[in-house]
């Protein structure tokens, strides 16, 4: 009997959930969130926040994107976008792991990240220069994450052993 109004629970909450994030993407506004963890290191450090504004316009290769994962929102940049059966297939990866995401669907898009906040200082990602950078880390992508990996867990281990 708990079994199942637990999980009559965790599907009214995992619709209340989709209907927020619908809504919230419907309104077409900029929300600004605060990450936790380390897939994006170097570029996005844990405890930063993003600007994500809602839309699908101006997202391609490189661009950093905002999409719903089961309950969560995961930030990770744009490494490919294919046409699928009429609709955009998009596939991501975090800049410091070694594999891609499962590509999804355009549908479970929340929206572009156009500004990171970096302790007080505010980079804006809507510019030329920017929107070129993402393209080459995403060309990169494999070869900048092995390499992050490397400098971090070196930096890690000499700050541990002092």
């Amino acid at each position: 009997m708990n079994y199942q109004r637990d999980k009559i629970s965790a599907i009214n909450e995992c619709r209340i959930t989709d209907c927020v994030l619908d809504l919230w993407q419907e309104i077409g506004k900029e929300t600004q969130l605060k990450l936790s963890g380390m897939s994006m290191l170097p570029f996005i450090k844990n405890g930063d926040s993003v600007v994500v504004r809602h839309t699908r316009e101006g997202i391609g290769v490189g661009s950093i994107v905002a999409f719903r994962k089961e309950q969560e929102i995961i930030i990770h940049r744009v490494i490919r976008m294919e046409n699928k059966n009429g609709k955009t297939a998009i596939l991501t990866k975090g800049d410091f792991n070694v594999k891609a995401d499962n590509a999804f669907d355009e549908d479970y898009l929340v929206g572009r990240v156009i500004g990171i906040n970096k302790g007080g200082r505010q980079i804006n990602l809507d510019t030329y220069f920017w929107s070129y950078m993402g393209r080459l880390i995403s060309s990169c992508s494999l070869l900048l994450s092995l390499t992050s990996r490397f400098f971090y867990f070196k930096i890690l281990k000499r700050n541990f052993n002092s």
